[in-house]
């Protein structure tokens, strides 16, 4: 991405790859310059505004999520939920949970199957101690294509909560 990126600067589908691959490598930072370059040659679909909203939340810039990422009618149900749910895990660290519970209401309308939907409404059943409640959103996740990570690291450390040290090890 990055050759093509010097024989065509303005090639926002290449800016928006790098970024995502940015993203996928926790180089956050460069996710998030490339990705607004990518905005800003007039690449904006949902999965832009998602990819950046989740560069944004890997750096915790939860100001820039809340001011910069929203929802649009012209993405896709799934691209909402995901972007309603970076929303919430922001608005909920920022001690807005009334808000974050709104947030994550509208995502479980548009697509509760959703991964960060899910993971998203997990954490939030987290912080009330809600453990039945926070397995039911993690079970689904477990299952998808050979299981999601964070699902999978939210299943053991509430296992090793309760106590239960070697089915935490299973997870």
């Amino acid at each position: 991405f990055k050759n093509a990126i010097k024989q065509s600067p303005e090639n926002a589908m290449a800016r928006f790859l790098l970024g995502q691959t940015y993203l996928q490598t926790y180089s956050s930072s460069a996710a998030v310059i490339e990705l607004e370059k990518a905005q800003s040659l007039g690449f904006s679909d949902g999965d832009t505004e998602l990819t950046l909203g989740k560069a944004y939340a890997q750096l915790q810039q939860d100001d820039n999520i809340l001011n910069n990422i929203s929802s649009q009618s012209g993405f896709s149900a799934t691209a909402n939920a995901e972007i309603h749910a970076i929303r919430a895990l922001s608005l909920f660290r920022k001690d807005q949970s009334t808000a974050a519970k709104k947030e994550l209401d509208e995502a479980r309308k548009l697509d509760e199957t959703a991964t960060g939907v899910r993971l998203s409404w997990a954490s939030y059943e987290q912080s009330f101690k809600n453990t039945e409640a926070q397995k039911s959103w993690l079970k689904p996740l477990l299952d998808k294509n050979g299981g999601v990570a964070d699902a999978w690291s939210q299943m053991a450390e509430l296992e090793k909560n309760a106590g239960n040290l070697k089915v935490a090890e299973e997870y």
